[in-house]
């Protein structure tokens, strides 16, 4: 089997898993049949949850494509190694690692990212769900979302669960390439545009450096 390890955790390994500190940037990876959506410039989970469909297998299916292309690209050979489950894998990508969870009761994939700029594994990984989606699920459509900034909590971990708004990410690029900020559903401002290059520069690609990124 392609992926011994997608079974009950060992709790050495759901400890690598739950780990927060080490990742400094995150995105989710939203679906849905419907345009309405992908179509709002933010959003929050009950919104995902309600409106929105991660069908069962699917994330399955990612981890597959992401193991094989990680396997081609790092050091890190042994699938033994890799903490991989049905709802959750850590992977390496070249030097980056980064960890995708499933929660489907909120119809999302999150995707975390350790150090390093986050568009080229976050590229790749749109491209191998767009596979996906072409392969067999053509009427199910993806977004990608990013958090709006959440409170830390007593540990001092980022838990993007608790953030009560989510961003569309093609919303955030239009902002600052317009220099303007964003604004909720009900037209209250989320972020000034300074907040909006302080928070989401590493998602933000300017296209005069556009050659300068190897995303593939």
């Amino acid at each position: 089997a392609l992926l011994p390890s997608l079974s009950e955790a060992p709790e050495t390994d759901k400890v690598a898993v739950s780990r927060f500190n080490e990742y400094k940037n995150t995105c989710l990876f939203a679906f849905s049949c419907s345009t309405n959506l992908g179509d709002r410039p933010t959003m929050t989970f009950s919104d995902t949850a309600n409106l929105g469909f991660l069908p069962r297998g699917l994330f399955e299916r990612l981890i597959c494509k992401a193991v094989e292309w990680c396997r081609e690209t790092s050091a890190v050979q042994s699938l033994q190694s890799q903490p991989l489950f049905q709802d959750a894998a850590v992977l390496v990508f070249g030097n980056q690692k980064f960890r995708m969870r499933a929660f489907h009761d909120k119809n999302v994939i999150e995707v975390n990212f350790a150090a390093g700029n986050p568009l080229a594994v976050h590229q790749r990984l749109s491209d191998q769900l767009q596979q996906i989606l072409d392969e067999c699920m053509k009427s199910l459509r993806f977004f990608t979302l990013l958090p709006h900034p959440a409170p830390k909590n007593k540990d001092g971990e980022h838990n993007v669960l608790s953030s009560k708004n989510l961003i569309t990410l093609d919303n955030l690029r239009v902002a600052a390439k317009k220099h303007t900020g964003i604004a909720d559903s009900m037209g209250d401002v989320l972020l000034t545009k300074q907040q909006v290059l302080d928070h989401y520069g590493s998602w933000l690609v300017d296209d005069t450096l556009r050659s300068e990124y190897d995303v593939f």
